[in-house]
């Protein structure tokens, strides 16, 4: 037993006692926190873009996080930019305002402006999904859509929220007012809004007839040899049976022209009337606003009117279908002889030529007699010859006409006067705006007046093209001219004339913003107009120019000298 007279004993025992039962017992781990709040998961809304925004706009659903809360919020409305999406991303636009309180919305692939499918809100929420096709425009008017799911169209009502058209044809689109042609597998039909059978489902296609309301074209098939007709859909009756290989109705009026079996034409009326008594080969309605027509018949050509009284006889074995400014036709007689004449038949150019080459791109014609050639003027007044038929050779530069006689060369003008001497050896155009000469060896620059840029002459003379230019052919734009002299380098001229450069370049490649790719040495560098120093040493075996820069080669080394002010080259 315990003394009780020993207090310190005691209390010791007691301390020893405690830090032994501590010992033994493990520590207990802390209490749990609290639970976290559940996130609150945000439905995805489609915003209502105002009607009045023309330009594409994304509608981005984007929560914002606050305290582990997902609190709505609605979506910013941005303008569109094409460069800031991937191809995986899809985004959601509004395009159009329809009627009332919809508007026709679409999704595509950021960078596919092609692959798109459509779908309808209505004051902001998801009335169609974003899951069809769309057909013809949409605009504030508009209360029917034609849509497509997949293959299927229809023709959805927003007033109704209905479709009046159901999803069961492959192909719809809107004829006129209330009626739409229709496709059933291989035939076409015609409907009303209601989805009710105005025409039947006979023909293979059905097309509207421009300006002639209640009447369409039709097609029996797809094959080569497929005739078409004209039906009429009030009386549900064919009134141009399916037997011509083309019709076109003839613009103000309600005629035809068509095409027969045999490939002859003629002209229809509504009820498949011919207005001519034969049929021709070809036929042009002649312009001026009479009813003239230019025709062939039997290889012979000619005009008659609308009664087929020839206005022109039909023995001209050619007559050019459209005509000059002045009312002129392009013909050859019977005796094969070329000339121009009106549409009544008066003679404006004489039927002496053997020959005449109208040229696409100008008011000329390059005539010809026997083995000579001259100029004849066109589509500017009367047709007129402005050089006889005396030359060679003739050849339209941009500008001016290159003329050729007993062998040598010389330059005419559009008016058929004669800029220089024919005494040159050769001419080439170099540009729009000049031309290249040789004498013998020795070429010389000049103007399209004839005028030398420069007294001196060269062994070769072109183009410094510029590598900013991205234009081709002689039409390419340039600020120097490269010439050979005679110790067979190169020196630069401008294109007044002036040297810039004296002949030190073995080669020239380019010029960029006044600098000059060249060789000399048998290696390549830069050369600074404006400082006249090299900018690069000779010392390289190549060098290309890019929108990067300039990349010099040497060896297996390759550097980029990526600004050409500062004329620092890093080795790549």
């Amino acid at each position: 037993m315990l003394n009780l007279k020993h207090p310190i004993l005691l209390l010791l025992l007691m301390v020893f006692s405690t830090i032994y039962l501590s010992a033994q017992v493990e520590e207990a781990p802390p209490p749990p926190p609290p639970p976290l709040p559940k996130e609150k998961v945000v439905k995805e809304e489609p915003v209502f873009i105002d009607a009045d925004v023309e330009e594409e706009t994304i509608i981005e659903d984007r929560p914002v996080f606050v305290d582990q809360e997902v609190v709505e919020e609605s979506p910013p409305v941005t303008m569109y930019n094409s460069k800031y999406r991937d191809n995986s991303t899809n985004i959601k636009f509004v395009t159009s305002a329809l009627a009332g309180d919809y508007e026709l919305v679409y999704e595509r692939y950021a960078t596919d402006r092609y692959n798109r499918t459509y779908g309808v809100l209505k004051r902001g929420e998801i009335l169609l999904p974003i899951i069809f096709k769309s057909k013809g425009t949409h605009n504030s008017s508009i209360t029917q859509l034609i849509l497509a799911l997949g293959e299927s169209y229809g023709l959805y009502n927003l007033e109704s929220e209905k479709w009046d058209i159901p999803l069961e044809y492959t192909s719809l689109s809107l004829l006129s007012k209330g009626m739409y042609i229709a496709k059933k597998g291989q035939k076409s039909g015609i409907l009303d809004e209601n989805n009710n059978i105005i025409a039947d489902f006979n023909w293979f296609s059905i097309s509207a007839i421009s300006g002639l309301d209640n009447y369409v074209m039709i097609t029996e098939s797809n094959v080569s040899n497929s005739r078409s007709g004209i039906y009429n859909i009030i009386s549900k009756k064919v009134t141009v049976d399916p037997q011509y290989k083309s019709i076109y109705k003839i613009q103000d009026e309600n005629y035809f022209k068509v095409q027969n079996e045999f490939g002859e034409y003629n002209i229809i009326d509504i009820n498949n009337k011919p207005r001519f008594k034969n049929w021709y080969t070809e036929l042009t309605f002649a312009r001026g606003g009479r009813k003239y027509y230019l025709v062939k018949k039997d290889d012979k050509m000619g005009v008659i009117d609308d009664k087929e009284k020839e206005i022109v006889s039909l023995d001209y074995q050619y007559i050019k279908s459209s005509p000059y400014n002045d009312g002129s036709y392009l013909a050859r007689n019977k005796k094969g002889k070329y000339g121009c004449i009106t549409i009544e038949g008066k003679v404006t150019l004489p039927f002496e030529y053997d020959n005449l080459e109208i040229m696409d791109y100008g008011s000329m014609a390059i005539s010809g007699k026997g083995n000579k050639c001259g100029i004849v003027q066109v589509n500017n007044g009367l047709p007129i010859e402005i050089a006889t038929c005396d030359f060679d050779d003739i050849a339209k530069s941009a500008k001016v006409f290159i003329v050729k006689k007993d062998g040598k060369f010389g330059i005419m003008d559009l008016y058929g006067k004669l800029k220089t001497a024919i005494n040159y050896d050769e001419i080439s155009p170099l540009s729009h705006d000049f031309l290249i000469s040789r004498k013998k060896d020795q070429w010389s620059i000049m103007n399209n007046g004839g005028e030398l840029l420069t007294d001196k002459t060269f062994l070769n003379i072109d183009r410094l093209i510029n590598n900013e230019n991205d234009s081709y052919s002689y039409a390419k734009k340039f600020s120097y001219l490269q010439v050979q002299h005679a110790n067979k380098k190169y020196g630069i001229i401008d294109k007044l004339g002036n040297e810039i450069v004296g002949p030190i370049f073995e080669k020239l490649l380019s010029e960029t913003k006044n600098i000059v790719l060249a060789k000399k040495n048998g290696k390549y560098g830069l050369y600074s107009l404006l400082s006249k120093k090299e900018i690069l040493s000779y010392e390289y075996d190549q060098i290309i120019y890019s929108k990067n820069g300039y990349y010099a080669f040497k060896g297996n080394d390759i550097y980029l000298m990526a600004d050409s002010g500062t004329m620092e080259l890093v080795k790549l």
